[in-house]
């Protein structure tokens, strides 16, 4: 059985919620076999600390996936148009 998570972040709104966030065309869809990862870079190219996300975290330790991006082989820098901004930061 094959799995894996599809992460599109096409158009992003950051801030709290979508009436008052500032959207983003940023322009980006990248998918892996590990949910973990995917969600990863989904922090990464948003500005959220993964750190800060509890149920993300919790898999991680638990062995379910991969949080630190430069223990995975296949990871490439992310070149979107937020990270390439420093919006992610």
């Amino acid at each position: 059985m094959c799995r894996s998570a599809v992460i599109d972040v096409l158009e992003v709104i950051k801030g709290n919620d979508p009436n008052n966030g500032t959207k983003f065309d940023n322009g980006v869809a990248f998918a892996s076999a590990d949910f973990i990862v995917a969600d990863r870079m989904g922090c990464q190219i948003m500005g959220v600390d993964f750190g800060n996300v509890v149920y993300l975290t919790y898999c991680e330790n638990a062995g379910i996936g991969q949080g630190d991006l430069s223990k995975n082989k296949n990871h490439r820098s992310c070149s979107c148009k937020l990270c390439k901004k420093g919006q992610n930061a």
